[in-house]
């Protein structure tokens, strides 16, 4: 099943005899996704499984929802706050999507560079260490493992942990769980029949909520179930800022308002492919095509060739993808002027310090 039809049958968009039978089929599957969770909880919670606490403060930065919520510009957001307070910081990530070792822990990036290609780190940890020059970036399916490596290579004072909501394993001393406001809850089921990684239950966990989007729609509801379930948790709510448009052929920066009243063909390989789309329109461009492709897609010379027909095709004048897309993109297809990469960041509405104490 596509991204696509699994998103409308499991938002109940898509109606009829078929769509219900696979609804009903796909909460079956629920079910044994529940027991799978609820071993390990109960194994966790017994003191069956045990968590390892290292020489560092750990602050995880996750989710409970699959899919783009924000974690990755949460990161790098987090990371700069921290480093411009005078701490010594490295980011851990599993490094999802790459070609080497999974539980073989290798620094991305250390203090002078980055040091591996975005296929040898998964496109995500790369973005970060492209984003935070002079932040050890270390990439590990083993958090324990990963950790270990990144205090003795590195002796942060804060090891931000990416998407480690999941990954009881290694103790944490906070934390953070992103909340994409325009669909907090994963249309309120577990995996496969709904996008919940772990009944809200879990969010118990969290020290502190980011609630992402949410300056695009009312999150006084969303807010209010994070508060019922968790009432200690600090709440910060957050806007994602469109920053710059890169020319991927050259690397240069250009305002994002060159895109006002422009034809535009998007594509995107991430979680959340409409939050991208509406972004650009926001910053005035007219979306003639959009292309979707599965999340962590490693683009291809067929890919691109694929893209610029339909550019030509559609009448657009510029092809736009994500920052994390470009770094997905062969070398040698970067060749058009009209090939952009749009750079986000995220803004803290409220609460501007509260989880960073």
């Amino acid at each position: 099943m596509n991204r696509e039809l699994h998103m409308r049958i499991v938002s109940g968009e898509a109606r009829g005899i078929g769509p219900s039978i696979a609804r009903a089929a796909l909460f079956a599957a629920s079910g044994f996704y529940f027991l799978g969770y609820q071993a390990k909880r109960t194994a966790f919670d017994a003191g069956l499984l045990h968590q390892v606490r290292v020489d560092a403060r750990v602050i995880s930065i996750g989710n409970i929802v699959a899919g783009g919520t924000g974690k990755t510009p949460a990161v790098i957001h987090f990371a700069r706050r921290f480093t411009n307070d005078g701490k010594k910081v490295a980011v851990l990530s599993r490094g999802y999507g790459r070609i080497t070792p999974i539980d073989e822990p290798l620094a991305v990036s250390d203090f002078t560079k980055t040091r591996l290609s975005p296929r040898e780190s998964g496109d995500e940890p790369y973005l970060i260490a492209e984003k935070l020059p002079g932040i050890p970036v270390v990439v590990c399916g083993n958090r324990v493992k990963g950790a270990h490596f990144t205090i003795e290579r590195f002796q942060p004072d804060i090891i931000l942990l990416d998407d480690g909501f999941q990954h009881r394993a290694l103790a944490r001393d906070e934390d953070i769980v992103t909340i994409d406001c325009s669909n907090p809850f994963g249309f309120g089921h577990l995996l496969p029949r709904g996008l919940l990684r772990e009944p809200l239950s879990a969010l118990a966990r969290a020290t502190c909520f980011l609630v992402t989007h949410a300056d695009e729609r009312d999150c006084t509801h969303a807010v209010a179930i994070l508060r019922t379930v968790n009432p200690t948790a600090r709440i910060l709510k957050s806007a994602h800022r469109p920053v710059w448009l890169v020319r991927l052929n050259d690397g240069t920066k250009h305002v994002c308002d060159m895109l006002a009243g422009k034809k535009v063909l998007a594509f995107s390989g991430i979680g959340n492919p409409a939050s991208f789309e509406q972004t650009l329109r926001r910053i005035g461009a007219n979306i003639v095509r959009a292309i979707v492709f599965k999340d962590h897609h490693w683009y291809d010379a067929a890919d691109m060739d694929r893209i610029n027909e339909e550019a030509k095709r559609s009448g657009a004048e510029f092809m736009v993808t994500t920052a994390k897309d470009a770094v997905r993109l062969p070398a040698e297809t970067r060749m058009s002027e009209n090939l952009l990469g749009l750079e986000i960041e995220i803004e803290l509405l409220e609460g501007n310090r509260e989880c960073e104490q």
